[in-house]
């Protein structure tokens, strides 16, 4: 099944890519991201797992805005957040696609 994300998330994974790319090389060989599609209802991102870590991101489903969900990956089933990840989800505005990904880059690396 082909999931057709938006452009905000690729937007937002586009420059997590980025840092991802600044980032010294011992730090690379510690740690690796893995991105996985998300896709729950309106809302199609993606999720990247780090560990045990995870933050999924999307354009949110009421609004332009973006919204990303952080937890441990077992608050998460096939991408989709538990009900308290959900409820403590995080609001960047529309356009704030650097923002978005500097948190997520350091939720996944705190």
């Amino acid at each position: 099944m082909l999931i057709k994300t938006t452009q905000k998330a690729d937007r937002i994974l586009s420059n997590i890519k980025k840092i991802d790319k600044a980032n010294s090389a011992s730090l690379k060989e510690k740690t690796k991201i893995y991105v996985f599609p998300y896709h729950n209802g309106r809302e199609k991102g993606w999720q990247l797992i780090n560990d045990n870590k995870a933050v999924t991101f999307s354009e949110y489903r009421k609004t332009d805005q973006i919204v990303v969900y952080c937890g441990s990956t077992i608050d998460f089933e096939n991408a989709i957040p538990s009900e308290e990840i959900y409820s403590a989800k995080t609001f960047f505005a529309h356009d704030e696609y650097n923002k978005a990904a500097n948190f997520c880059m350091k939720y996944l690396f705190s």
